[in-house]
């Protein structure tokens, strides 16, 4: 059996549910309730809750991580300015030593 779009596949897959809707918008084989759409609509909010603490939790976990490398690129900072200085004054010295000699 093929489907609307002719993937023999696709519609034996499927074949064996019934659509929720027929053509005209009217309901196949079930009615709509109100507690359906209830059901329907509590498992909307609890999913997208759902999707919004584990967003909360990435931006604090991404938050601290920044932090951490911010803090790791402020020492590699400091390193830097000290072997600069370090690197300057050795420098210095060895135009002392050679000035001398």
């Amino acid at each position: 059996m093929e489907d609307a779009f002719g993937d023999s596949a696709m519609g034996a897959t499927f074949e064996s549910f019934a659509t929720p809707l027929d053509g005209d918008g009217t309901t196949a084989d079930a009615d709509i309730t109100d507690e359906g759409v209830e059901l329907v609509l509590d498992a909307s909010q609890h999913i997208a809750r759902g999707i919004v603490d584990r967003t909360r939790g990435a931006r604090v976990v991404l938050l601290d991580e920044m932090m951490e490398s911010m803090e790791v690129l402020n020492n590699v900072s400091t390193v830097l300015e000290v072997l600069g200085k370090r690197t300057r004054d050795l420098e210095a010295q060895q135009r002392q030593i050679l000035k001398h000699h």
